[in-house]
């Protein structure tokens, strides 16, 4: 009877467990809440605009991100960066975050340096906040191509 009573017991806690997917667009969405960035050095100031994200899989995204670079005596230089990174969830703040930004194609050593030192400086980047009773729920996330998998159970 007593292992009847585990098994019934054990079959209602995995069923009460489901998965919630947050799409690109709710990502781009919430993200662009955080932009425009400005981050001033004392040689350069640097703005970073419009993110796009892209959801990679293998908890990775890309995300596409517009620059305008302000050096003396050179001018202002604009253009486009990608940069790739890791999502993560945090528990204590019930955020998913972007985090890792690592710059993939930028132009001249100048713009590399600055925008790979602006990038890691932003830290973390909140892409979906969870609200209420679910954040207390997740298991784990899973990021898949186009989506975000967040398990929830007890």
């Amino acid at each position: 009877m007593r292992r009847l009573a585990l098994l019934f017991i054990s079959l209602f806690l995995v069923s009460c467990a489901y998965t919630m997917a947050v799409t690109e667009n709710q990502v781009n969405k919430n993200l662009s809440r955080s932009f425009p960035l400005e981050k001033d050095y004392s040689v350069a100031k640097v703005e970073l605009f419009d993110p796009r994200v892209k959801l990679l899989g293998n908890d990775e995204a890309q995300v596409n991100l517009r620059y305008k670079l302000s050096l003396p005596f050179m001018g202002t230089r604009e253009g486009t960066v990608k940069a790739k990174g890791k999502v993560i969830y945090d528990p204590e703040t019930r955020t998913i975050y972007l985090t890792d930004l690592i710059p993939l194609n930028v132009g001249g050593p100048a713009e590399r340096e600055l925008l790979s030192k602006v990038l890691r400086s932003v830290g973390r980047l909140p892409v979906y906040r969870l609200k209420g009773s679910r954040a207390e729920l997740v298991k784990s996330i899973k990021v898949e191509k186009g989506k975000i998998l967040v398990k929830l159970g007890i």
